[in-house]
């Protein structure tokens, strides 16, 4: 039989670890979302910008040789935007991810602290 500090200390290591794996949960959703979402919103930019730009000019008439890039004058301008805005949606879910790492990493370092105490109580 166990004595009632030895039941308690199990019942906190059990409560700690259920607590990890809720919050390892929430961390898996939160990311699989954040990537969702960046990815439709590089999608939803891909199909309508081209277009929006590519009617407008941005070269003013009778000044072709005054800037110094040729995508400029085309309906490039549009997927070059597509692409600085895929590049930035990829930086912030990059450091998304990397803040959700370090942040599971460091409840893992709280509670096994407290599972290690639990664990040496139980012997």
């Amino acid at each position: 039989m166990r004595s009632t500090d030895e039941r308690i200390v199990a019942v906190q290591v059990r409560s700690r670890a259920l607590q990890r794996h809720r919050n390892q949960r929430r961390n898996v959703v939160v990311t699989a979302l954040s990537a969702v979402v960046s990815a439709a919103a590089i999608i939803g930019c891909a199909f309508t910008i081209p277009g929006v730009l590519g009617t407008a000019s941005v070269v003013p008439e009778g000044t072709s040789g005054a800037f110094g890039s040729i995508v400029a004058s085309g309906g490039m301008l549009g997927f070059i935007f597509i692409g600085v805005l895929a590049f930035c949606l990829g930086v912030a879910v990059t450091l998304l991810c990397v803040k959700l790492r370090e942040y599971s990493q460091d409840e893992t370092d709280d509670f096994g602290d407290v599972g290690d105490t639990a664990k040496d109580g139980l012997r």
